[in-house]
């Protein structure tokens, strides 16, 4: 968060409130001076290598072949498409200016935007294939604060034939951006046909409690290739809202490795990945109002282990496995209100956690069991198990009392 005499404000509202200072220019590019003919830059870098922090670079129509870095100390610094999505950013034949960072966009100061572009791969061979830094990106989102919204990110791979979209996250023992994205938001991106993943979040936001927003995007993997949509990794904190993210051969969102606070999942629609929504973070996670379907595995996976979780009011139906499978758990949580319909494994099961509260929920015409719990025969909850089903609605018990028609 920003810190001033009024208290604190988040980064949107810093964004609204104007906070370029008031004597920002813009600084206009055009490849070939065809649509802006009083551009004074060529390419997208050089006009950033003459900016000032607060600044805006209007990138005019045209395919750029280049790298693009936005230096740490260009502090709010806009750089953008004018008009929307009409600049091609094309990976460059090398990376020259910080090769490891592997990204054809880095945004590497606070509050930097990168706004209405399309950023395409393939990415040129990386020598590193077998080596530990792997991430292969379209835009890096290195510092705090920052805003990428409204960009197509294509094809993003290699000789190695990894890669992703966004990555968030400090470039460990690279650059010292600070804060790995903490408070900044990715939205209204649409990223397809990646090689990895479509965005990954590490290093940013779990220590501050700040999470990176990641919302409103539409994320398409690719069966053919082991993909992931979302992937909050290590000391990550992360709340995915309103994405449409489909297509993937391993997990739509996958949740975990955080240590601060709780992972959100909301309204999200997620289909046809191999499973839909996976949480097994060190903390809790919240997932809310998702409508998950047609994964090739389970729809809903969760299993925390240091902090209790919570499983509310999603649906999770015409899935291959289990609609919402609560693994392992000594920490208790809550599956709610959920709606659970036309799985060919079971609606809700309960896999050797203790202490969930299962209330509120419909399970129903699934192949399995509708409602299952393999805890027990000893435990104090309901029907012997070590958990608390209560006002359940399904056809199908196991041990019978769980859930009712």
């Amino acid at each position: 968060m920003l810190r001033t005499c009024a208290g604190t404000v988040s980064f949107l509202q810093w964004l609204l409130a104007g906070a370029a200072p008031a004597s920002a220019r813009t600084l206009v590019v055009d490849n070939d001076r065809a649509q802006c003919r009083t551009a004074e830059y060529r390419t997208i870098q050089a006009a950033i290598d003459a900016a000032d922090p607060g600044d805006r670079v209007s990138v005019c129509a045209g395919a750029y072949r280049e790298q693009v870095f936005i230096h740490p100390e260009l502090e709010g610094l806009v750089v953008e498409s004018t008009p929307r999505r009409t600049a091609t950013i094309l990976a460059p034949k090398q990376f020259v200016e910080h090769p490891r960072l592997r990204a054809i966009v880095v945004a590497a100061a606070r509050h930097n935007v990168v706004r209405g572009f399309r950023i395409l791969g393939p990415l040129p061979p990386n020598p590193e294939c077998n080596g530990a830094f792997t991430h292969d990106v379209g835009v890096q989102i290195g510092a705090a604060f920052s805003l990428i919204e409204d960009n197509q990110i294509y094809d993003i791979r290699d000789n190695c034939n990894k890669g992703g979209g966004i990555w968030s996250g400090d470039a460990q023992n690279e650059l010292d951006l600070g804060l790995g994205g903490s408070d900044s938001v990715v939205r209204g991106n649409v990223i397809e046909q990646y090689r990895r993943f479509g965005i990954i979040v590490e290093y940013g936001g779990a220590a501050e409690g700040r999470p990176v927003r990641i919302v409103d995007n539409v994320i398409a993997g690719a069966q053919s290739r082991p993909t992931d949509g979302v992937i909050a990794g290590q000391e990550s904190l992360v709340h995915v809202e309103g994405n449409f993210v489909h297509s993937n051969s391993s997990v739509g969102i996958s949740l975990s490795g955080q240590f601060t606070g709780d992972h959100v999942a909301r309204d999200n629609r997620v289909r046809g990945n191999t499973t839909g929504i996976r949480a097994s973070s060190d903390g809790g996670s919240y997932i809310s109002g998702n409508d998950v379907s047609a994964s090739r595995a389970s729809g809903i996976e969760v299993g925390w282990t240091q902090s209790p979780g919570h499983v509310v009011n999603n649906i999770s139906r015409d899935n291959v496995g289990h609609g919402i499978d609560v693994l392992a758990n000594p920490r208790g949580g809550v599956v709610s209100a959920n709606q659970s319909l036309r799985n060919r494994g079971d609606g809700i099961r309960i896999d050797g956690a203790a202490g969930i509260q299962i209330d509120g929920n419909t399970a129903l015409g699934n192949l399995g069991v509708d409602c299952r719990d393999l805890g027990g025969p000893f435990g104090t909850g309901t029907a012997g198990t070590f958990n608390f089903w209560t006002a359940n609605k399904g056809r199908t018990s196991s041990p019978a009392g769980l859930c009712r028609p």
